[in-house]
């Protein structure tokens, strides 16, 4: 938009993109956080990493081994997941405010 005459139209289009994608990016960090938590870390083995386990397809428990996913490698993902979805409870005013900014309000 830099360099070019922005008009009411495009900056409204642009800005209801930007918090509906926005929207959008949050449900999907709720999303992937349902996930981790329908499969924890117990006794120390997470079941995101490479284990020569095989899960046993008729128990629903015993998904070790099935991600492929190193230690240092699960554990980044539930920190960074769990850390961006800690950021929701600041974004919910936000996002519930922006309705009035995308027509939904």
């Amino acid at each position: 938009m830099a360099g070019r005459e922005v008009t009411r139209v495009e900056l409204d289009a642009r800005m209801s993109d930007s918090l509906v994608s926005l929207r959008n990016a949050v449900t999907k960090l709720e999303n992937i956080n349902e996930f981790l938590a329908t499969i924890p870390v117990v006794e120390g083995t997470d079941p995101l990493t490479v284990s020569t386990d095989l899960p046993d397809p008729m128990d629903p428990n015993s998904a070790v081994g099935r991600f492929g996913y190193t230690e240092d490698e699960a554990q980044l993902i539930r920190s960074v997941f769990g850390s961006l979805l800690a950021l929701r409870t600041q974004l919910a005013p936000v996002l519930k405010q922006s309705r009035k900014l995308t027509g939904l309000e």
